[in-house]
């Protein structure tokens, strides 16, 4: 068995179950997180089965290994984002779960722009140069970019499924409680309403979250969250620092007096 001299790293293009594979190479282009993203964003697979099958996975193999998974949705041997789904809603829907699913979202050029394609040789034609102003895809990518950049979590964070009905609902942490971010997500045609049990015990009762893609806040009750999620959406909730309130600057244990917080009853 030979060593490559130097630093090296070899990726490899896998449509087959990522576990063997990911202990075989540095890391994989793993289209398998892709066919299931499809699948939610499609509705052909349930929330709460895609999100058991993550953990599913990292059991399989390890959230070290599962964390250097490129996730790929569109390359040049399948078509392209914007041809399997045409909606806008849709993809941007099936976007939000490659930047919030452990891995490291591949964006292939063009789909930002939201570039169509079939089969060869039209998925592999050339960038469009000229074509790239502002859009509305483009700066939903441009958004999730931002946010996975700024939370830590969503780089490298632990995974952990919710118990839910309908929904897509998990946790992404790391040793810092503050860090946690909660993702629900909807593959149904119909919104939905659910109350989901966020089990982290180092969250205090009451903290305040907010929804990085509509900017609602709501607060934990009995470190529970009530959520209604619109039909091809997705919240993404993260933590607060309420400054000068006992879950802010240095999130104390001691919450003081129900005073501080006007708008929750005990």
């Amino acid at each position: 068995e030979g060593t490559l001299p130097g630093p090296s790293l070899v990726v490899g293009e896998v449509w087959a179950y990522s576990p063997h594979w990911t202990s075989a190479m540095d890391a994989v282009m793993s289209l398998h997180l892709g066919v299931l993203i499809y699948g939610v964003a499609e509705g052909t697979l349930p929330g709460p089965s895609a999100a058991q099958s993550l953990s599913r996975m990292i059991a399989d193999s390890s959230m070290e290994e599962v964390l250097k998974c490129w996730i790929v949705v569109s390359n040049h041997d399948m078509p392209r984002l914007a041809h399997r789904l045409p909606d806008l809603q849709a993809r941007k829907f099936a976007q939000v779960l490659q930047f919030t699913w452990p891995g490291c979202p591949l964006v292939y050029y063009g789909d930002e722009l939201g570039l169509e394609g079939a089969d060869d040789p039209h998925n592999r034609a050339p960038m469009p140069w000229g074509r790239e102003k502002e859009s509305e895809m483009l700066r939903h990518t441009k958004m999730l970019i931002d946010l996975r950049k700024k939370h830590r979590a969503l780089k490298i964070g632990n995974y952990r499924d919710l118990f839910t009905r309908d929904l897509m609902a998990f946790i992404r942490s790391t040793d810092c409680v503050s860090d946690v971010v909660i993702v629900l997500a909807n593959p149904t045609e119909k919104p939905v309403k659910e109350m989901v049990v966020v089990p982290v015990p180092a969250i205090l009762g009451h903290t305040l979250f907010k929804d990085q893609l509509s900017g609602e806040e709501l607060r934990l009750l009995g470190s529970t969250l009530t959520v209604e999620v619109k039909p091809k959406q997705a919240r993404i909730f993260t933590m607060v620092n309420e400054v000068g309130n006992p879950s802010g600057d240095q999130y104390k244990r001691t919450w003081g007096h129900w005073a501080s917080f006007k708008s929750v009853k005990p």
